[in-house]
């Protein structure tokens, strides 16, 4: 099984930003310890279109017999591209197709379905009702999601009612959430699989599925398993302080595989705020307005790389060929690119707005962010190769939260509002029936599979 990291980006008026060295701090896997940084000469890069750029770079040491090394520069186990037998659809679920939009004031998660732009579940995210949820990650097979709580705790939800538990509360046949109006109490829908939670982190944000194996004479994934982050010592829910802290959980029962501190790897204020994986299941963290981190899979060791002064980072995907993007809501840059090979940054200047949030690569293969442009709402596109803007699409959606469903529709959910939209035709389609809604995450399950080299047909 082979996959290849894929990117996408865009154009635009580029933002430059100064060279610097190349600085390296190693910490081991689980537990790890930081290494004083090194210094040496930084890798440089151009970028049609856009400003490309090394900054300092701290790296977590691996064992060199992973084919890794630590204290010169993180050698990428990046793995190789798929081949997905023929009618497989790449393991995922075709007969449903859903985005799930985290309503963080009453602590709950709706489940709306694509292809009628109508909600048809709501389920609670942790039982004193407080958990406060913001991000979601559907799984590559679209049968399962996984939303964190920014106060604690992560839960995992099925989506196909065939792979729910019809005697998980207690009485025989299926309970669960029939529509909005409809949150079953804690503990009694049969649909919620597990909760796991983690009493001592005051703040939890990032939440992202690692794609597993996938088994050709099954067309099916096995062994999916859940990456979270977040950290302790919170003045109160939703902050942190120290060093950030990384879990690995079993996807099937929740169990935690690992657990470990990034050392170096700040956790003040909100802690790490978004997360996403790449082909192999790697893991990329970014902070808010700080630095990138990549936790390899296998090894747990860890690699932080700065950003660019003028790169104020919000959101964050990785795209086909493995590369992670970042919104930035700075005067000066609307969205950058890391490139994990040559260890330079590409910005641009397009599209700058303060309100700026998720981002994603759609099936067109651009950059999609979401965001508020000339003051209005709405979603914008970019060449993947030169960082062109290439669109700006109005929406009803408030500019928070960007996905893309099997069928290619662009996603934007905020407040009230989740919009599917036509890239195309540069119409929407909006459901207006969500509460405080904050999710910029991978909520289709969509941006995993992009990044593993999979485009369901739907």
């Amino acid at each position: 099984m082979a996959i290849a990291l894929v990117a996408c980006g865009d154009e635009g008026d580029s933002s430059a930003s100064q060279g610097g060295t190349l600085a390296t701090m190693t910490g081991g896997g689980p537990g790890g310890t930081g290494d004083p940084p090194t210094t040496g000469d930084a890798g440089s890069g151009t970028g049609s279109a856009s400003a490309s750029t090394g900054v300092p770079t701290s790296t977590g040491a691996v064992d060199d017999s992973t084919g890794s090394s630590g204290g010169g520069g993180i050698k990428l186990d990046l793995g190789t591209q798929a081949d997905f037998a023929v009618g497989c659809n790449c393991g995922m679920a075709s007969e449903f197709s859903y985005i799930w939009v985290a309503n963080s004031p009453e602590s709950t998660v709706s489940k709306i379905d694509t292809n009628t732009v109508q909600e048809v579940a709501r389920y609670s995210t942790r039982g004193d009702g407080m958990g406060n949820p913001s991000r979601t990650s559907v799984s590559i097979s679209g049968r399962s999601v996984a939303v964190a709580n920014r106060h604690g705790g992560l839960v995992k939800i099925w989506s196909n009612q065939a792979d729910c538990d019809p005697n998980k509360n207690g009485v025989p046949g299926l309970q669960t959430s029939s529509g909005a109006g409809d949150v079953l109490a804690w503990d009694q829908d049969d649909c919620v699989a597990w909760y796991t939670d983690f009493p001592d982190w005051t703040t939890q944000r990032p939440v992202a599925w690692a794609p597993g194996t996938f088994n050709e004479g099954t067309c099916s994934w096995s062994n999916e398993q859940v990456w979270t982050a977040g950290c302790a010592n919170g003045f109160q829910p939703g902050f942190g302080d120290g060093f950030t802290r990384v879990a690995l959980l079993d996807g099937d029962t929740g169990a935690v595989l690992e657990k470990f501190e990034l050392t170096g790897y700040p956790c003040n204020g909100f802690g790490p705020y978004g997360g996403a994986v790449d082909s192999i299941g790697n893991l990329w963290l970014t902070l808010n307005n700080g630095a990138l981190a990549f936790v390899d899979r296998k090894t747990l060791a860890y690699t932080v790389h700065a950003k660019p002064d003028d790169v104020q980072s919000y959101g964050l995907t990785v795209d086909d060929q493995g590369r992670p993007w970042v919104t930035s809501y700075s005067q000066t840059v609307g969205v950058a690119r890391f490139d994990p090979m040559t260890m330079t940054w590409a910005t641009t200047g397009d599209a700058v707005s303060y309100g700026q949030s998720g981002i994603t690569q759609g099936k067109d293969g651009r950059m999609w962010i979401a965001g508020y442009f000339n003051g209005s709402p709405g979603v914008a596109g970019f060449d993947p190769e030169t960082l062109d803007l290439v669109a700006t699409i109005p929406s009803s959606c408030g500019g928070k939260g960007v996905s893309v469903d099997g069928k290619g529709y662009l996603w934007c959910a905020g407040g009230s509002v989740a919009a599917r939209i036509d890239v195309d035709a540069m119409s929407e389609t909006a459901y207006n029936g969500l509460n405080g809604a904050y999710t910029y995450s991978d909520m289709t399950g969509f941006g995993v599979a992009n990044a593993v080299g999979c485009q369901p047909a739907g």
